[in-house]
């Protein structure tokens, strides 16, 4: 099974693209994502982070974040 969990942020401690928005939500969301992850479910994460590559972290695959896949998108849609 594979989840794609769309959470409008994460806080991860030590990462500085995950450090904008410091909040109780951000901490909730990546720990659901791990502890699923932990049972042995392929979790993706999408945010709306402005990171330029993806990453995992703790078993979870945290992808582009949201805004660079809509710039891609409209820049290849513009073109075409």
């Amino acid at each position: 099974m594979k989840i794609l969990h769309f959470p409008a942020y994460i806080t991860i401690n030590g990462i500085k693209a995950f450090l904008r928005s410091t909040s109780g939500y951000g901490y909730m969301t990546i720990d659901i994502a791990t502890s699923i992850a932990n049972l042995g479910i392929d979790v993706d994460l999408l945010t709306q982070s402005n990171i330029t590559k993806g990453l995992k972290y703790k078993n979870v695959n945290i992808l582009l974040g949201i805004s660079v896949v809509i710039t891609f998108v409209s820049k290849v849609f513009k073109y075409s």
